[in-house]
């Protein structure tokens, strides 16, 4: 147990099985560690969807299909795990709170989607009405 960060650290893949719930703290384990996430929860929504392509720094494998997963991962090419890395180590510092990147982090990027949301409200949003008196 005392050498699990360091060998994350010197992984490619770390796998992020679900929890008892979808949600799994190992995704921002690996993600920290520096190595590709291998996402094993059906029903996991990924944080920051709308600002990150998960699609490009990890792999969600479907659980009724784990048996094949060592042989995909074997699969892939060298210059794909490459650029997956690369992408893992530009988008870690979204679930950094302590991130010396300046406008990445998880702070930064709740405000990004929040102020998505603000601006995707509908265009009656923030009229206000009342009876005129007198």
């Amino acid at each position: 147990v005392e050498e699990y960060h360091k060998l994350m650290g010197r992984s490619r893949f770390c796998l992020a099985p679900r929890g008892i719930t979808p949600w799994t703290i190992h995704l921002f384990v690996a993600m920290l560690a520096g190595c590709i996430p291998v996402i094993l929860s059906d029903d996991l929504e990924a944080p920051f969807q709308d600002l990150l392509d998960w699609s490009s720094f990890s792999i969600k494998w479907p659980t009724e299909r784990v048996q094949d997963l060592y042989e995909y991962l074997k699969s892939l090419p060298v210059d794909l795990v490459s650029e997956m890395k690369t992408a893992v180590d530009r988008n870690s510092c979204w679930f950094d709170y302590y991130s010396p990147e300046p406008n990445c982090g998880p702070f930064t990027a709740v405000n990004l989607l929040l102020q998505k949301r603000v601006a995707q409200r509908p265009s009656f949003a923030g009229h206000f009405w009342a009876p005129l008196v007198g």
